[in-house]
């Protein structure tokens, strides 16, 4: 979010490719006060919300299982629909697991076309809850102003016609949760999961199938 609003990547080709004009590009604007959506509201999303603040961003979530009050303890606000939150959003992020028939292609064209046209969509979920032809046309006829990317819908052919895009699309290769921390805290917490079933003779606390019987 912040490289696109600011600028940064952009800034830094054009400065290496010998041009230094802070005014170049699209124009920029404060952060504060405008609206940060979220589509679904998971672990990731909630530890967003204190920067977010911070930074004077208002939230707006779409997340059909969560009530109005529950995400009003977090501070942010409830949009209905879709529809809603494309239209008020300054920023959309994704944070959606891939369900066959259910986040395939949540996002599309009807849904790009509601996105205000200096709103930038930000997928650091997976790469086909984006309709990726529908995207690379709101770029192209200016739909939105812009993209962040960390997925993109053929990952195992490094393909994308997103690579296009240098002056108002940022992409990184599917490496938002890449650190040296979080690889250390994936190796201990499936350790731990071991250590939880056959020393401790608990049921794990991340089984994903919660409907599994372990006889402990």
């Amino acid at each position: 979010m912040i490289d696109l609003v600011r600028k940064i990547t952009y800034f830094d080709k054009k400065v290496r490719e010998g041009k230094w004009d802070p005014l170049i590009g699209y124009k920029t604007y404060r952060m504060t006060g405008m609206t940060f959506g979220m589509v679904f509201f998971g672990e990731i999303p909630k530890k967003m919300v204190p920067v977010l603040k911070a930074l004077g961003l208002k939230i707006l979530v779409y997340a059909p299982t969560k009530t109005t009050e529950f995400l009003a303890e977090y501070g942010c606000e409830k949009a209905e629909t879709l529809d809603e939150l494309f239209a008020a959003s300054d920023f959309v992020s994704l944070h959606c697991p891939l369900i066959p028939d259910v986040t395939w292609h949540l996002i599309g064209e009807e849904e790009l076309k509601k996105m205000k046209p200096t709103a930038f969509l930000i997928n650091t979920a997976r790469g086909s809850v984006v309709d990726e032809p529908a995207l690379v046309k709101a770029l192209k006829e200016g739909w939105i102003k812009g993209a962040g990317i960390d997925v993109i819908e053929d990952e195992t052919n490094e393909v994308s016609e997103l690579f296009q895009f240098n002056d108002n699309v940022v992409i990184t290769p599917h490496a938002a949760f890449i650190s040296e921390d979080s690889f250390y805290d994936g190796r201990k917490r499936a350790l731990w999961q071991l250590v939880m079933r056959f020393s401790k003779k608990e049921r794990p606390s991340s089984l994903v199938n919660k409907t599994v019987t372990i006889d402990l």
